[in-house]
């Protein structure tokens, strides 16, 4: 992710509009062209989510293969 994003939402590093890439930091699970939604059609964000990135400095930790592993299997 770069920098601190102005909406407070982590960001990658520009996928494709409609991208089915996920990106997660072992928590929370969000589509990679998320930000996109958020700055340019105003897409709310739920707070916990928000407040997890702040805690995170906007930056999603290392997640451990098994964690990836648990994820792709039950979603």
């Amino acid at each position: 992710m770069r920098g601190p994003p102005r909406n407070g939402l982590p960001r990658g590093g520009g996928p494709s509009l409609g991208s089915w890439a996920l990106l997660t930091d072992g928590t929370w699970l969000w589509h990679a062209d998320l930000a996109h939604h958020v700055e340019q059609h105003h897409l709310q964000l739920p707070p916990d989510f928000v407040a997890h990135a702040r805690t995170n400095g906007w930056t999603p930790p290392p997640v451990a293969p098994e964690r990836l592993h648990d994820l792709a299997a039950h979603g």
